[in-house]
């Protein structure tokens, strides 16, 4: 007798939820350490996910290499050279260049929040500043990413640029300094950029009050050829038809912090989902991909470099689901990145599973997900914590070193594992999607409705593909 979806479901809920495998699992990825590009924790992180893929029943787990270039952090020092002389508590940003042995030096230009209205207002006082702005973007506006802000100020001849954390707490944020481009993996920005707290941004600021304060960074970093791997492993359906389902996740932290949230969490997620369901294979009617990239933090290097690799495979994608956040607390939704027009379907499938599946439509392009909605694959992110509601937009513990495994708790990554085997199985088991690549001119007009192709431009290396 053929097995029920209701009876797969139940047992993928009992295997997740009578088990501490997830939690087990983030507890060894932590121990490896950040796994960012390039260091020996990511290598190691590589072979400990193909073990376990293998040990899950998947087929064909495999890495697939590539190549960038790699930064590797070492000296920064940040002062304040007039009207007083300190030495101020700082995070150098990863792809930053080394400055020359004295180090730039210049005038500080505090911006406020950064936002694209800020420079249009005071765009023709950044050429030779170093400037200042904050992680926080005001909720009424479109959001705005680090590296849009830095890449509107290398743009206009900053000289450098500090990054100022808006959560109180003396914890400094990190973050690449510059967003790369799927021809040029790991771009160097022009200018040396740091990470402060809000304390010491307040500082700075308060200086300004009484006139004019110079700053020097001074920084020194290892710059090179580096290799990084995507981990794969598939679920070959009883009834393939040719088709792929990808559910992927980001394996790297950064290099000052073990990334236990962002985003060995999501990494758990997907392993653990992947585990529930290799059970159930013969029921599929599509494969089901799992990818674990490395390399998102500092600039989607994974998911670009395995697109670029399988351009060939793209229009039998049918759907990407990034867990880039998950297992942070689980909530019955999914966001749909970019086009809107699957909403009611998902809405459908969560009336199947028995719950409110919210569903909306935003776009980001930094995360694991962008490579592919660039190329019209449908693509969505699973909620975690209060995504539908306004936030404050900042990343709170993350991108810091107090991004630390205490952070994270065995049911929230039951409940993303969850969330994902069950929207994943779903749509494994149907015998048709109504999901549909995009044309490369609705990508861009996509874009174009949510300002992007603008941000694109200011981050450059992407006018080829904006035409």
């Amino acid at each position: 007798m053929e097995t029920t979806i209701q009876e797969i479901e139940r047992d993928m809920l009992g295997q997740i939820y009578a088990s501490d495998e997830s939690k087990r699992v983030h507890h060894q990825l932590c121990s490896f350490g950040s796994r960012f590009a390039g260091t020996s924790s990511e290598k190691r992180a590589v072979s400990y996910i193909l073990k376990k893929l293998r040990e899950y029943g998947l087929t064909s787990v495999h890495k697939e290499e590539f190549t960038y270039n790699g930064w590797w952090r070492g000296t920064t020092k940040l002062e304040v050279t007039s009207p007083v002389h300190r030495i101020l508590p700082c995070v150098g940003l990863p792809w930053s260049p080394s400055t020359p042995a004295e180090g730039v030096e210049a005038e500080l230009l505090n911006l406020g929040e950064g936002m694209k209205v800020d420079y249009e207002l005071h765009g023709d006082k950044v050429l030779g500043k170093i400037v200042m702005a904050t992680t926080f973007s005001p909720p009424w506006m479109r959001g705005a990413h680090r590296c849009e802000k830095m890449g509107r100020a290398e743009n206009l001849g900053a000289e450098g640029f500090i990054y100022m954390k808006n959560d109180p707490g003396l914890l400094e944020e990190t973050g690449v300094a510059t967003w790369s481009c799927p021809k040029e993996l790991g771009r160097i920005a022009d200018f040396p950029a740091v990470g402060v707290s809000r304390e010491t941004g307040a500082y700075l600021e308060r200086l300004r009050r009484d006139g004019p304060v110079r700053v020097r960074l001074t920084m020194k970093h290892k710059i090179g050829p580096a290799t990084g791997w995507n981990v794969i492993g598939d679920i070959v359906g009883g009834k393939d038809d040719g088709e792929i389902l990808i559910a992927g996740a980001h394996f790297d932290g950064h290099d000052i912090a073990v990334g236990a949230m962002d985003d060995a969490a999501g990494a758990c997620v997907v392993m653990e989902a992947a585990r529930v369901m290799a059970r159930h294979a013969k029921e599929l009617s599509r494969s089901i991909r799992f990818i674990l990239f490395p390399g998102e933090e500092v600039g989607c290097f994974g998911s670009t470099a395995y697109v670029n690799q399988h351009l060939g495979e793209m229009d039998s994608t049918r759907f990407m689901l990034n867990l880039d956040g998950a297992g942070r607390g689980a909530r019955p939704g999914i966001l749909l990145q970019g086009f809107p027009e699957a909403i009611p379907f998902f809405k459908e499938v969560g009336r199947e599973m028995g719950i409110l599946l919210q569903t909306g439509v935003s776009f980001s392009l930094y995360s694991d997900h962008m490579p592919y909605a660039l190329r019209g694959i449908e693509t969505a992110t699973l909620p975690s914590g209060d995504a539908f509601k306004i936030m404050s937009r900042t990343r709170g513990f993350g991108h810091t070193e107090a991004d630390t495994e205490d952070k994270v708790d065995l049911r929230d990554l039951q409940e993303g594992a969850a969330m994902v085997s069950h929207i994943m199985m779903r749509l494994g088991v149907r015998e048709e999607l109504p999901l549909r690549r995009r044309s490369v001119e609705e990508v861009r007009a996509m874009l174009r409705s949510y300002e992007l192709d603008e941000v694109m431009k200011v981050q450059r290396g992407w006018s080829s593909f904006l035409g």
